[in-house]
């Protein structure tokens, strides 16, 4: 089993809630928790010879770097003998995913009502809509929890087609959460001509 444990690299957790959204593999090994916004983990990296035929259902992992370091410390910085340990566990289930926001969520269904919109399913997390009945595209994605808006549509769009969904995406992002007026396509529009006009002296 030599080779079992290449390595590990140090980071601080940003975008916490992209990691919830992988599950079981977007958590903390040891402990079974999702690992927060400003706390340090390692990404640990294992190999090796018979690891695959040890262990088929685990790979490369994170997990909260002073959970690691003691478990280093206990088996003399072996860190074959620490993974080992880890993956004779099963995992703990996580108890700390960000909640779903109802309050929100309901503001959004309101939001999509009055400006017409379709929503042709929902889950427990998300909310999928579309602009009506009979658009034919991927359509938009709201997600419950980290309150993002997402256009999931791969269809080729013209320039200005693209420019009109990210103002839409905008336009619902500001209007939930109560933001300044953000991406505006006459606003961008402008600001390109007139940088034309100002390259050609006029």
């Amino acid at each position: 089993m030599k080779g079992f444990y290449k390595g590990k690299r140090e980071f601080v957790m940003k975008g916490e809630y992209n990691w919830e959204t992988k599950g079981k593999s977007g958590a903390c090994r040891a402990t079974g928790q999702f690992i927060k916004d400003g706390e340090p983990y390692y990404l640990v990296v294992v190999n090796g010879q018979g690891f695959s035929e040890m262990y088929p259902k685990e790979g490369n992992f994170i997990i909260k770097k002073d959970v690691f370091d003691e478990l280093l410390e206990k088996h003399a910085g072996k860190g074959d003998a620490s993974i080992i340990e880890l993956f004779n566990k099963k995992q703990p289930p996580a108890k700390n995913r960000t909640p779903i926001n109802e309050e929100m969520t309901e503001k959004m269904r309101e939001i999509l009502r009055l400006r017409n919109f379709y929503i042709h399913k929902e889950t427990k997390d998300k909310l999928y809509f579309k602009y009506d009945r009979t658009d034919s595209s991927a359509g938009f994605m709201f997600d419950k929890r980290s309150l993002r808006l997402e256009n999931r549509s791969r269809r080729k769009k013209g320039l200005l087609g693209g420019m009109v969904e990210a103002e839409l995406m905008s336009r619902l992002r500001e209007e939930l959460l109560e933001l300044p007026e953000g991406y505006r396509v006459g606003k961008v529009m402008k600001q390109a001509t007139d940088m034309v006009n100002q390259m050609m002296g006029q």
